[in-house]
């Protein structure tokens, strides 16, 4: 299962590029990564609150994440919500993937004999979570990194 990834268009982002354009990379890359973080925080908490608690484990194992960093798109900066150190469907948190993409009860039919179980469909919990908050996020993302770059900007 691959990740699954919002894009948002942000009212004040040009603005943003203008106040970047006038810094070294490594400043601006800074401030994004900033940026994203806070941002991801604000879905990672709508995520935990939307999810059962009947124990309380899938809450727990909801986690802000920073971006793999790359070097053939040195310009990739953000942060992720996922479930787990290792990710979907492993860890203690396992279950997690089941109960929001969906799966197919009973045992996997073998060898060439067809599938015929019934498919449960998925509750979407974090989906909807982030659906709901992406706008607040994508603020907080254009705020937090205009205050950092305006922070470095004081300090010389």
């Amino acid at each position: 299962m691959s990740a699954q990834a919002i894009t948002l268009e942000l009212v004040g982002a040009k603005e943003l590029q203008q106040l970047l354009k006038n810094f070294a990379e490594k400043t601006g890359k800074k401030a994004l990564r900033k940026g994203c973080r806070a941002g991801a925080k604000i879905i990672t908490a709508a995520c935990k609150a939307a999810v059962p608690k009947r124990t309380g484990l899938w809450a727990s194992q909801i986690k802000t994440r920073a971006l793999v960093r790359s070097r053939k798109n040195k310009y990739l900066v953000g942060a992720r919500t996922t479930v787990g150190a290792k990710g979907w469907y492993q860890g203690k948190a396992f279950y997690a993937a089941f109960a929001e993409f969906g799966h197919k009860r009973g045992k996997r039919p073998g060898g060439s004999t067809p599938d015929t179980r019934a498919a449960v469909e998925g509750k979407h919990y974090m989906e909807l979570a982030t659906h709901k908050t992406a706008n607040q996020a994508g603020q907080e993302v254009i705020n937090v990194a205009a205050a950092e770059i305006e922070r470095t900007a004081a300090a010389g």
